[in-house]
């Protein structure tokens, strides 16, 4: 995979969380050269490809191990924050999804401002 333009962040910590569903509303949609950094929080990396189906296969996903003693998923966020190499990073939790094209979208607001961060709206 070439320099990703983004990193999009998912710490998860069980295979039964929707992970396979986050993933793909990063990646369906997406033009922009990104990168989804899973970070598997004290659970063997196995377990969550497995429920990330053929997104586990995709050049585009990369599963990262984090081990401590917490539950909080300060310890992931920040490993995935090092590992980061993007000039821009997103976090999405593993239980939640972006709209199809929101990583474009927020890229174009960017070019046209100019913007070191772009803020973006969250939706229940």
């Amino acid at each position: 995979m070439t320099q990703p333009l983004v990193d999009v962040i998912i710490p998860v910590h069980t295979p039964e969380r929707p992970i396979a569903r986050a993933v793909a509303s990063v990646l369906e949609g997406t033009t922009a050269d990104v990168r989804v950094l899973v970070v598997c929080h004290n659970i063997d990396v196995d377990a969550i490809g497995a429920a990330l189906g053929p997104w586990a296969h995709d050049e585009r996903v990369e599963l990262m191990a984090h081990r401590d003693a917490f539950r909080s998923a300060a310890g992931p966020v920040n490993a995935a924050l090092a590992a980061a190499s993007a000039q821009f990073t997103a976090l999405l939790d593993s239980d939640d999804e972006f709209e199809r094209g929101a990583v474009d979208a927020w890229l174009t607001v960017q070019r046209r401002d100019h913007a070191d961060i772009v803020i973006v709206r969250e939706r229940l």
